[in-house]
């Protein structure tokens, strides 16, 4: 069964191209990284910088039987559109949508959008690999936490999955990325003349704080979590032997100005 993880585009993005990996997809598929039935591929559209015809093109021409893709606010109308082009070329396809926009509307997303199947709300590292899993062997899925799906004409919603245990996330492949695709710039700022030799790795993922205007509290409610040091370095020792010599660090910062912030070091 081929997987295909993709970006949608964003046309009014003036930093999409050549920017950051993207980690989300990367781990929502690393759970089927020892399965031989499955064949996974990336399709960053947003990094490429396609127009939606060619990011229809380009997940087409992977020739999907599952389409995950992630969504953001920024570009749910381009991540529709793309939905509605895969779909139209391929009804057989199953469409499943994930991310922060995903997450927070659902039921509106299901209710707009006839081309999305299915929705995994939160962190699907785990859930994402398990509804591959049962759509192969025909089993049913709507018991599976964390989806949300239609049924009779309703909206079925699941609580969104945060998992406390970072270290129990399978480590994830950079190998299913065109490394000359990234580290040109971070959302407009230039980045040292690296190319492909930069990555992003994650060592913490929710916030402690409640900012009234951050998704994150929606999400994880104050949750806080990180990796341990052992895992975050047996990461950066393979990140080193993969060839990449810059890392720009994805954690949380212990201030309720702002709960993310970047870090940019060189292996």
């Amino acid at each position: 069964m081929k997987v295909v993880l993709a970006t949608a585009p964003d046309n009014d993005s003036p930093w999409n191209q050549n920017s950051f990996p993207p980690l989300g997809l990367l781990y929502a598929c690393a759970g089927l990284a020892d399965a031989p039935e499955f064949r996974v591929e990336i399709a960053d559209t947003y990094a490429e910088g396609l127009s939606v015809d060619q990011a229809v093109s380009r997940v087409l021409s992977c020739s999907p039987d599952i389409l995950g893709l992630t969504v953001t606010s920024g570009n749910v109308s381009e991540a529709r559109e793309l939905l509605t082009g895969v779909k139209t070329a391929n009804p057989g396809i199953v469409t499943v949508a994930g991310g922060i926009h995903a997450t927070l509307f659902d039921d509106l997303m299901l209710r707009e959008v006839p081309q999305l199947d299915y929705v995994l709300r939160g962190e699907a590292d785990f859930s994402f690999p398990a509804l591959c899993e049962r759509l192969l062997d025909g089993k049913d899925v709507s018991r599976l936490p964390g989806m949300s799906y239609r049924s009779n004409g309703q909206i079925v919603r699941g609580e969104p999955q945060i998992i406390d245990d970072l270290d129990s996330i399978r480590a994830i492949d950079r190998n299913l990325l065109k490394k000359s695709l990234y580290g040109t710039q971070w959302y407009g700022w230039k980045l040292p003349e690296a190319g492909g030799r930069v990555t992003t790795a994650s060592t913490s993922r929710g916030c402690p704080f409640h900012c009234t205007f951050c998704s994150m509290v929606k999400l994880c409610g104050g949750r806080f979590r990180h990796r341990s040091a052992g895992k975050v370095f047996e990461e950066l020792v393979i990140i080193a032997e993969q060839g990449h010599e810059f890392v720009i660090f994805l954690t949380t910062i212990s201030r309720p100005i702002r709960s993310e912030y970047v870090n940019y070091a060189r292996c």
